[in-house]
């Protein structure tokens, strides 16, 4: 499991209001599955869609935002500091 991480932990995941539509989350969710509990079912791994589209769906955790997160103003923010984009967001 440590590689998972090691793999996934310079991508950034968008906020949980958004997990049905984040590629990483679903990454993170098919390692987990796959590797980690082998379960290489196309069912199940098509479950854990939908699951992230309940949990997106929870008052609690939408909390009625409608908006999409955006990352321009925050790589903007990199940028005026030298920091170069991640490759995340070239992805």
């Amino acid at each position: 499991m440590p590689i998972i991480f090691e793999r996934l932990k310079y991508q950034r995941m968008l906020p949980v209001n958004e997990c049905d539509h984040d590629r990483v989350r679903k990454e993170l969710d098919r390692c987990l599955l796959t590797e980690v509990l082998e379960i290489t079912s196309d069912d199940v791994l098509a479950s854990m869609q939908i699951l992230r589209e309940v949990i997106r769906a929870k008052p609690s955790i939408h909390g009625g935002k409608k908006s999409k997160y955006n990352l321009d103003p925050e790589l903007a923010r990199l940028k005026l500091k030298g920091m170069h984009f991640p490759s995340w967001y070239l992805d």
